[in-house]
């Protein structure tokens, strides 16, 4: 830590009932002088000098145990930090003002105030953030007996915003040179607002900042879902950057009150809890785009990352969003998320306000064809039940803005999955990739249009890029396991299952996939323990049903194999070609394999990739099956 000179301490400072005064080391509760030990004040006193911001034990100890003082560190600091809750009355578990940050340190999280003699207490929005001053690991700026003291800094930020300016600050650590960056991943931002309800808008501004970095083909950025996993985590930052495989990490802070938003980031090189480089911006919030742009840019600058002239112009030019319509669009990416049915009805509702607040909001249409489309998805409403919707607003959204990467994907997505148009498909996905080389929803779309073209190995290596872009992603993982079991991987396809599943255990689409990869290995008796747990999980029969039925057929039984055929005939109301396409060629009975397969290609009722399914590799060498092959424009 730094030294600083006591002289220019900014005086009392009040948070709550308390005022502290660093330079005579007192402390008052109502007006009245309360007692505070030296130690506990000199620790109270480092965390609120860098409120906001983890202070970590070895900073502490450096600061306020010299080397040469023999002493039982930890004990002691326990002890000044039981002190301290005790004179505040702060319990551990429910904490106002000094938060525990399990294995790393602490954190001052109270509204501090600075009185003055001639006016009354005004809070001071930046230094309620998170402190943007880096630490050197040698130099104390503090030892016991010596007077508590201030940081400068606080002053600084202080007279920045009383003149109107944005708030910025940013400084290197001395002697240390910024090593190589072409990865980063941006931690969610911390709601300094400390209102729950507006949790959504750190997200959206954590989304944000991703968006923009994401644009640079240069920089290989991790994605919203992996980054969000450490929203609340104990791991240290040097741990977090070797789960995401990144060079550094971005973490900071967002506050939002009334009409202002402040904004604070910090850059820390991944062997590292030291940041290197940090900003401030305090802006109105119709200002929001623009100073999430401006971050961006200084990000890649501080960075040294190579732009192109297109990046260059993008990050400069932000588009001008009417900030209730940024909100509502916000508020509609927070529930999409979530991929349950309530939750993406809700999304659908504030995307449509989004745009009926600022119909010129591309970003606001995109965001409701996405939602569309993963509500026939999770919603349970069946493929293609909102294509209309998706095609409307994705084209509505190109109209707005054409280089929109998310828009592209999804026209890609549309040409792939409802009107089967191999060429524009594939000249979608490469040009949503080329807009955005960040976005992995591109990589493992394109992967299965790969692999509807035979090409297995171009479509294992795209969406394991999805994944390394996304790599705490349950979805991305077992989509990867669903292109290596095309891929007839089995094994390597059931490793991606599990590791969906240790991410969350209650991804329910891997249940399902697991039942098929060990059938596919002839391991009937696993096969059927995973079809159980997902009629447990879900209470659908429909697994077990078709599983056994197959499963009958692949030994012999036929009886039981018809038996339980006219079961799943009978609940299966939405009349899946594939399932019943897939039960006859277990049947030996090509005939009718083939007429539930027509019949699906007519209407477009299943997915394209069905073509390359293990299931129907029986039927590869049958003329009628290569024929309708050709027919749909698909390699033999």
């Amino acid at each position: 830590m730094e030294v600083f000179n006591t002289a220019r301490s900014p005086g009392r400072l009040r948070f709550a009932d308390f005022e502290v005064d660093p330079r005579s080391g007192e402390v008052w509760k109502h007006g009245i002088r309360v007692r505070l030990q030296a130690q506990p004040f000199q620790v109270l006193c480092v965390l609120i000098e860098r409120r906001g911001e983890i202070v970590t034990r070895d900073e502490l100890k450096q600061a306020l145990w010299p080397a040469d003082t023999f002493v039982d560190f930890d004990n002691g600091l326990n002890t000044a930090v039981k002190k301290i809750r005790d004179l505040l009355g702060d319990p551990a578990e429910r904490p106002r003002y000094v938060e525990t940050i399990p294995r790393r340190g602490y954190r001052f999280i109270g509204t501090i105030e600075f009185p003055s003699p001639s006016q009354p207490a005004e809070p001071v929005a930046a230094l309620n953030a998170q402190s943007v001053l880096p630490q050197k690991a040698a130099g104390a700026w503090w030892r016991p007996g010596r007077p508590a003291v201030f940081a400068v800094l606080g002053v600084l930020a202080l007279a920045i915003l009383l003149t109107g300016a944005v708030g910025s600050w940013r400084k290197r650590l001395g002697g240390h040179t910024l090593p190589h960056i072409e990865s980063v991943a941006v931690l969610p931002l911390a709601n300094l607002s400390r209102d729950p309800d507006q949790e959504y808008f750190a997200d959206g501004m954590t989304e944000a900042l991703i968006a923009d970095l994401a644009q640079i083909k240069a920089l290989r950025v991790i994605s919203r879902t992996s980054a969000m996993h450490y929203k609340s985590t104990n791991k240290t930052l040097p741990q977090i950057a070797r789960d995401l495989n990144v060079d550094a990490i971005i973490e900071g802070t967002v506050q939002r009150s009334g009409n202002r938003v402040q904004v604070t980031a910090k850059l820390i090189p991944a062997q590292t809890d030291t940041p290197v480089w940090a900003k401030i911006y305090d802006r109105d919030s119709q200002d929001v785009l623009v100073m999430q742009s401006e971050l961006a840019q200084a990000i890649v600058s501080e960075i040294k990352v190579q732009l192109t002239p297109q990046e260059r112009q993008h990050l400069a030019s932000p588009q001008a969003i009417n900030p209730d319509a940024y909100d509502c669009y916000l508020l509609g990416n927070y529930h999409a998320s979530k991929r349950n049915p309530a939750a993406l009805d809700k999304a659908v509702e504030y995307f449509q306000k989004a745009i009926r607040i600022d119909p010129g909001y591309a970003q606001a249409y995109a965001g409701l064809a996405n939602t569309y489309m993963e509500r026939d998805i999770w919603g349970g409403l069946g493929i293609g039940k909102s294509a209309d919707k998706i095609r409307a607003n994705t084209l509505k959204a190109l109209e707005l803005d054409g280089n929109l990467a998310e828009a592209h994907c999804l026209l890609g997505f549309m040409y792939f999955q409802y009107d089967w148009d191999w060429v524009r498909t594939e000249a979608e996905y490469k040009r949503a990739i080329e807009l955005n080389a960040n976005l992995p929803s591109s990589y493992e779309r394109y992967a299965f249009f790969l692999q509807t073209m035979g090409r297995h190995q171009e479509a294992i290596a795209a969406v394991h890029h999805a994944v390394e872009l996304d790599p705490l992603s349950p979805w991305y993982i077992s989509e990867e396991g669903r292109i290596l079991y095309r891929a007839r991987r089995y094994k390597a396809a059931i490793e991606r299952y599990e590791r969906a599943l240790e991410l969350d255990p209650g991804y329910l689409p891997v249940l399902w996939r697991m039942a098929e990869a060990y059938e596919q290995l002839g391991k009937y008796d696993e096969a059927f323990v995973w079809a159980q747990k997902y009629q447990q999980a879900t209470g659908d029969q429909r697994l077990d049903l078709v599983l056994r039925t197959r499963v009958y057929a692949h030994t012999g039984k036929r009886r039981e194999a018809i038996e339980y055929l006219r079961r799943v005939e009978k609940n299966d109301e939405r009349g899946n070609e594939l399932l019943l396409a897939g039960i006859f060629v277990a049947l030996g009975d090509h005939d009718q394999a083939i007429a539930e397969l027509e019949k699906g290609a007519q209407i477009h009722s299943f997915l394209p990739f069905t073509f390359v399914d293990p299931q129907l590799d029986p039927l590869r060498s049958d003329p009628r099956f290569q024929e309708l092959l050709r027919r749909v424009g698909l390699p033999s």
